[in-house]
């Protein structure tokens, strides 16, 4: 089973995380010009902080971005999936029959002319517990 993952975000980044953010680049680099000025043996260069900074936010608003694009719907089960799928006659179809569909018989009804057993048919409608199908066409083969 197959479970997805979603991330309950506001906006593209929390206000919080871009103000906390903020205040902590202000901090390098008021600490690098303060331990540049006082002379300290080793310091990091206020122009090596903001560059780095801003590619930590990118790369953050890359992956956020990424984490919110919508996916594609998993596999469509049930009733629903059945439309458009191809379907063997069981019970000749003159109109009413039966057909064979994914491991399951299935009372089915032909949208016109016949169709004998083991003719193949393509789902177009599920109404209730009957499938409306409708002939193959020679090209579909």
């Amino acid at each position: 089973m197959v479970k997805r993952f979603r991330a309950n975000l506001k906006g593209v980044v929390a206000k919080e995380d871009g103000v906390a953010l903020l205040i902590v680049m202000i901090l390098l680099l008021l600490s690098g010009l303060i331990a540049l000025l006082s002379g300290a043996l080793f310091t990091i260069h206020p122009w090596l902080i903001a560059p780095v900074v801003v590619i930590v936010i990118a790369v953050c608003i890359l992956i956020v971005v990424a984490i919110r694009r919508p996916r594609p719907l998993g596999v469509n089960t049930g009733r629903e999936g059945l439309v458009g799928q191809t379907a063997v006659v069981r019970a000749p179809l003159e109109p009413k029959g039966t057909v064979f569909i994914e491991g399951e018989t299935w009372n089915a009804r032909l949208d016109t002319g016949r169709a004998e057993s083991g003719e193949e048919v393509i789902v177009t409608q599920v109404e209730r517990l009957q499938l409306k199908v409708m002939k193959k066409s020679k090209e579909e083969v």
